[in-house]
């Protein structure tokens, strides 16, 4: 079970990556790194409604799509 560190408690998530986690994820393909990156944002952006995805936006507004700026 993963557990909140104290400091972080109410405030957010932590999660301990493992050592054996990094050597298979180190063990990928350049091909498989770029797919599981392609489906964790796709998960993510299925998880979130539209006006998660436009509040982003004020954190990082340089990285809205182009379509934006017109």
């Amino acid at each position: 079970m993963i557990t909140p560190k104290k400091e972080n408690q109410h405030i957010g998530f932590t999660y301990t990556v493992t050592m054996e986690q990094m050597e298979k994820h180190a063990a990928l393909s350049v091909e498989e790194v770029f797919k599981w990156i392609e489906e964790t944002a796709t998960f993510i952006y299925e998880l979130q409604t539209p006006e998660e995805r436009e509040r982003k936006f004020i954190f990082k507004p340089n990285k809205k799509p182009a379509q934006y700026f017109f």
